[in-house]
């Protein structure tokens, strides 16, 4: 290594043992160059680790007989991640061809599907994420806000309410996979679990992932 003083300095692979087993002293130079590197490395991680956490919006999710059930939000944070429904996508469609013609209902729903598919159909109702907010912050906030829902929703029909956000943390999770087309998978709370991201933001997910500590894909 180049030390402060511009001099190279070198050492045996075993340097580590000299200086613990046999009171051995660096120079000076030495030593504060490993310290340089220290304070480098540790800014060089909280840099990466500001990233998290990472939204990605109009996610689709559920699949059942191959086709996705739900919309919404997919937050990854450090060691867990969030995922919170904001439609039913099923049911928004028929909601669209309810009173309209059966022809023009034909191409209304055409309509629909494809906003849904490219650009998502929902406004977001998780209004404290915002990308000043921290990944300690985000998840205080998230499970505040998933126990509200769950009290809202206690006493309301199973077929008049979305599903609870879901939270998934890192040790819950196995066989986790990513498919060429964009879809993350993975086994989870006795459930599979598959995520349709897509193929455009396929590279952004492995690497939210890997930073977050939820696996390599």
């Amino acid at each position: 290594m180049r030390g402060e003083d511009g001099k190279i300095y070198a050492a045996p692979h075993l340097i580590y043992h000299y200086v613990a087993a046999h009171g051995y002293r660096p120079p000076p130079g030495v030593h504060r160059s490993c310290l340089r590197v220290r304070e480098t490395e540790a800014t060089f991680e909280s840099t990466v680790n500001m990233g998290l956490p990472v939204k990605f919006r109009n996610v689709h999710y559920y699949r059942i007989a191959g086709k996705y059930i739900f919309a919404g939000d997919l937050f990854i944070t450090r060691g867990a991640l969030y995922f919170f429904p904001e439609i039913d996508l099923d049911q928004q469609r028929n909601d669209v061809a309810a009173h309209l013609p059966h022809d023009i209902a034909i191409l209304a729903v055409a309509g629909v599907y494809l906003v849904q598919r490219l650009g998502g159909s929902y406004a977001s109702r998780v209004e404290f994420w915002n990308e000043t907010v921290g990944n300690e912050e985000f998840q205080t906030k998230a499970m505040e806000y998933i126990h509200k829902l769950k009290t809202q929703r206690a006493s309301a029909a199973f077929s008049e309410t979305l599903p609870v956000p879901t939270r998934v943390i890192v040790s819950d999770i196995s066989n986790m996979r990513l498919s060429w087309s964009g879809t993350l998978s993975f086994s989870a709370q006795s459930d599979t679990h598959d995520f349709n991201i897509g193929l455009r933001r396929k590279k952004s997910l492995r690497n939210a992932l890997w930073e977050a500590g939820l696996g390599q894909v």
